[in-house]
């Protein structure tokens, strides 16, 4: 986020968060709200929280997805965006309908990577969980 607020500092015009709600507030607080539109959940906690940020109800998306190719394109350009700032969501976020929407009306798209977490152990099956418990003593 923070290094996305310090490219997004140097772009004109309307960003578009597709972060969701959580991260909003500080993008708002760091670029301005004015010059975000946001992509959120459609519930009242959200919008309490948007608008206690600084949003009005012409800055926000409030839809549930998945959203296709075509929606985003839609979406972007009805905002205005300039840059479209989105997190990696993979297929199910639909990160990818995303990006092709950006590289189609010809926009910048920032991508938030998760953070990599090293594990000491991993396990694929609640059977070598138990396993893997048992032999470590770790009931």
């Amino acid at each position: 986020l923070e290094e996305a607020c310090q490219i997004l500092k140097k772009v004109k015009g309307k960003i578009y968060l597709s972060t969701g709600s959580k991260t909003a507030p500080t993008y708002a607080e760091q670029l301005g709200a004015d010059r975000l539109h946001v992509r959120v959940l459609p519930t009242t906690k959200v919008m309490e929280k948007l608008t206690n940020a600084g949003f009005v109800a012409s800055q926000i998306d409030a839809i549930q997805g998945p959203f296709s190719l075509a929606l985003n394109i839609e979406l972007f350009k009805h905002a205005n965006a300039k840059i479209v700032v989105t997190k990696e969501s993979g297929r199910q976020g639909g990160v990818q309908e995303k990006i092709a929407a950006c590289q189609q009306l010809g926009i910048p798209c920032i991508i938030i990577r998760r953070p990599q977490i090293s594990y000491p152990h991993m396990v694929s099956s609640l059977q070598e969980l138990e396993k893997y418990l048992e032999e470590n003593d770790e009931w």
